[in-house]
């Protein structure tokens, strides 16, 4: 089979799972936030609470999740100023840096870090550090 075949939409329709669809379901939801589409609260808890558990389970936040949660909070959207950072002096393995200017998100953000009992501080008036790992 070359690859032309391989990859053809019945080929690739084998592949599908439930959960792989609600994946998918679940990114164009948040590439519609992210592009200011409209919300829908229930949904937006419901994956909040999916991203929670997913980290508790791993017991590490990695990129994905904070992007993801950044667009869920109205941290990250097409027309804000926003930006996922890393600063020398924390371990990039450890940290993250959550730059933006929206407070309510910020809040929404550190009250999330609180629920799954990770540590965050604010760096400054604009600078959120997450704690990727439990201390």
């Amino acid at each position: 089979m070359g690859s032309r075949e391989w990859f053809s939409e019945e080929i690739c329709k084998l592949f599908e799972t439930e959960e792989g669809k609600e994946r998918m379901n679940e990114h164009d939801y948040l590439m519609s936030l992210f592009e200011n589409g409209e919300e829908n609260p229930d949904y937006t808890r419901s994956l909040i609470e999916k991203i929670k558990a997913r980290i508790l389970r791993r017991k590490y936040v990695n990129s994905e999740d904070v992007d993801f949660l950044s667009i869920l909070t109205g941290a990250r959207r097409i027309d804000k100023e926003f930006d996922l950072m890393f600063k020398p002096q924390w371990k990039f393995e450890e940290h993250i840096v959550v730059v933006s200017d929206n407070i309510v998100a910020r809040e929404k953000l550190m009250e999330i870090w609180k629920e799954i009992n990770f540590d965050c501080k604010l760096l400054s008036e604009n600078e959120l550090l997450l704690f990727r790992i439990k201390k």
